[in-house]
């Protein structure tokens, strides 16, 4: 009997990216680092991702590509670890200190910059779906019209689902940690202008049509008097 009560909102985190894409603000840092280069933007990335990003950008044949990566955790620890991986790379404290020309791999080690990063992106990488507990937030990235690339553990979530199903999403199995999948995808969007706007497209166009749940809520409250005594 709930359908006689109760009516579906839909989700508000769709209007608080789109809100931030909206009040969006170039970071000049980042823009000094790329240049003319085109990038991958990886964030809320956990080992797993950053070895399987390695791996595939070590294999892509275009020297220009540059990747940010955004680390779900930024302490010292696990920026030394990707430092390891990525000998050639600075961190974003470092821009001012260092001449990050020589570098192709920014590593993001502060929080808060992530949902503004992946606008700079031509390709996003959203980490955590290469573990078991699931992809983190894929809305962030899609709403730039972004293509969103993410690891095999991703059904928990109806966002992220729904995103593979229009056409913005696409995950990769990457059982064997090669780097391989990833390449090939990274490699395929480079390659094809016009499979690279499609998917772009769809990403951005999925969050866009989910908009307006939190209008849904406040008409709902306001019809209903439900802040008044």
């Amino acid at each position: 009997g709930l359908a006689n009560i109760c009516s579906v909102s839909g989700d508000t985190r769709f209007d608080r990216v789109i809100k931030i894409a909206e009040q969006w603000k170039p970071i000049p840092a980042i823009e000094q680092f790329l240049g003319n280069s085109k990038a991958i933007v990886a964030g809320s990335t956990w080992p797993e991702d950053v070895e399987v990003l390695q791996k595939a950008f070590a294999s892509i044949q275009d020297p220009s590509l540059k990747l940010i990566i955004a680390p779900h955790e930024t302490d010292e620890k696990h920026i030394a670890e990707i430092e390891k991986l990525f000998p050639k790379s600075v961190r974003f404290s470092q821009l001012e200190t260092r001449n990050p020309k020589p570098e192709n791999c920014l590593i993001i080690d502060n929080i808060g910059m992530l949902s503004r990063l992946y606008k700079y992106a031509y390709i996003t990488y959203v980490g955590g779906g290469l573990r078991t507990m699931g992809v983190h937030n894929v809305l962030e990235a899609a709403v730039y019209f972004k293509p969103v690339l993410f690891g095999e553990y991703f059904r928990k979530y109806t966002e992220a689902i729904e995103l593979v199903l229009s056409g913005g999403g696409i995950p990769f199995n990457d059982v064997k940690r090669n780097g391989i999948m990833l390449r090939d995808l990274i490699e395929a969007f480079l390659a094809n202008k016009e499979e690279y706007d499609n998917r772009s497209n769809a990403a951005g166009n999925f969050v866009q049509s989910n908009k307006g749940a939190t209008r849904k809520i406040i008409q709902f409250i306001q019809e209903k008097r439900l802040l008044t005594s």
